[in-house]
């Protein structure tokens, strides 16, 4: 990934460290000072997920500058770039991202044998979107720690665990890419499908427990069928989908300065260290250590 900038040209105290693979490359940044409007520009599909700090990311399709944090991905699509600043990197305590290159043959290879072209493909498109700023679903951020991980194996294996582990990372983007499709539509048109008729529900309704029972009747569906929809189309079950809608709630409501047991109340879970945990394998990080990244 090659640095641009479309101002001055910006000296980026770094540490890069790669791991190539046949179809991708995986690179470690370390960043050791305080910057800001560096430019990034992007051959390949690349997919940036923070490891520790904050970055702030500056991309034309965006009004607004997006916080870039950890939990988080950012993917940018070839021939695309981005201003960064970095505000809280220290000689100390650099900030840290990982990034993967994907070559375009692996994303096609990786739609084709998903066979995306199926009942799904009003919500699907053959590749990803130019931009996304998402947060991680618990899966993919437990696989981008082990990504991160790939540092410290032995020389010889690095090759063949970065090639598995990009397949994965592949599948679950595209997977994600539907969900984030039927998301947006579902906001558009609540009352289009059963289906975006359960979800608005959910989504008006953070602060209450919502029986499955409920969310059948909104969506005229039995279990079975509800059930099978969520995970074909969300890739999550109806309640683990409360759950994430629960925890994206309380992101907002902490940076609001509400503390961690009043949000953990409110949004209906049963202890606070349940909603810890569940905050933790969601994002990443305590919520404890989520509010402490917004004070730096």
């Amino acid at each position: 990934m090659a640095h641009s900038s479309s101002a001055l040209p910006k000296t980026l105290v770094e540490h890069r460290t790669a791991v190539t693979g046949e179809q991708a490359q995986v690179c470690r940044y370390d960043t050791y000072l305080p910057e800001e409007a560096v430019g990034v520009a992007v051959s390949e599909l690349t997919v940036c997920a923070m490891l520790t700090g904050t970055k702030v990311m500056h991309h034309a399709d965006s009004a607004h500058a997006q916080v870039f944090q950890l939990g988080e991905s950012f993917v940018l699509a070839g021939g695309e770039s981005v201003n960064i600043d970095f505000p809280d990197a220290r000689l100390a305590q650099p900030t840290q991202c990982l990034t993967v290159e994907i070559a375009s043959e692996k994303v096609q290879q990786v739609a084709k044998q998903l066979c995306l072209q199926d009942a799904t493909h009003e919500y699907t498109s053959a590749h990803l979107p130019v931009t996304l700023h998402t947060a991680n679903a618990p899966q993919t951020q437990a696989l981008i720690g082990k990504m991160s991980q790939l540092f410290d194996e032995h020389v010889q294996d690095q090759m063949l665990m970065a090639d598995l582990t990009v397949t994965e990372l592949v599948l679950r983007l595209l997977r994600q890419n539907t969900a984030h499709f039927v998301l947006a539509h579902s906001q558009a048109q609540p009352d289009a499908s059963g289906l975006n008729a359960a979800i608005a529900l959910i989504r008006h309704n953070v602060t209450r427990t919502i029986e499955i029972e409920t969310l059948c009747k909104a969506a005229c569906m039995s279990r079975t069928n509800l059930y099978q929809k969520f995970k074909q189309l969300l890739d999550c079950t109806p309640a683990e989908f409360i759950i994430h809608t629960k925890l994206d709630a309380a992101t907002h409501m902490l940076t609001q300065g509400r503390t961690i047991t009043e949000v953990s109340y409110t949004l209906g879970f049963r202890h606070p260290s349940h909603f810890t945990r569940r905050f933790k394998q969601k994002f990443g990080v305590s919520p404890r250590q989520y509010v402490q990244g917004l004070a730096v």
